[in-house]
């Protein structure tokens, strides 16, 4: 059975922008927190789907390179759907807006986690730096 949104308000509470918190590394992993933003700047209050890539740059135009270690929800906060192993996907926020995404990387990397808002606007992580 398809269901159909038919309340403005559900239509008008889509992801707009996003709010990063990237963590500091620990044993190889840093976990950035995310909470996504309604078109007011409020946090949204549902759970959605965005999609999702790793990028190299702070632009989001270059696909970065894949960490050596896994890519993964942190904290059981989310749903993470993989579609190129390590760079890319969907990402399910839990029913408050927020995910939480773990890299884990032996080396150093530098990237930026980027989430594709409907709008097709680009909400952009500040740097996600491991040490060698």
């Amino acid at each position: 059975m398809t269901e159909l949104i038919t309340n403005w308000a559900e239509l008008e509470a889509q992801p707009y922008g996003a709010r990063f918190t990237v963590g500091t590394e620990a044993t190889n992993v840093i976990i950035t927190e995310i909470q996504l933003l309604d078109r007011e700047g409020t946090p949204l209050t549902k759970s959605v789907m965005v999609p999702w890539y790793i990028a190299g740059t702070a632009t989001g135009l270059t696909i970065g390179t894949a960490a050596s270690g896994a890519v993964a929800i942190a904290n059981s906060r989310g749903l993470l759907i993989a579609s190129v192993a390590k760079l890319a996907g969907y990402l399910v926020t839990n029913s408050s807006g927020r995910a939480d995404i773990s890299i884990t990387e032996a080396g150093a990397l530098t990237s930026h986690l980027v989430l594709v808002m409907q709008s097709g606007q680009l909400a952009i992580s500040g740097a996600i730096t491991h040490a060698a």
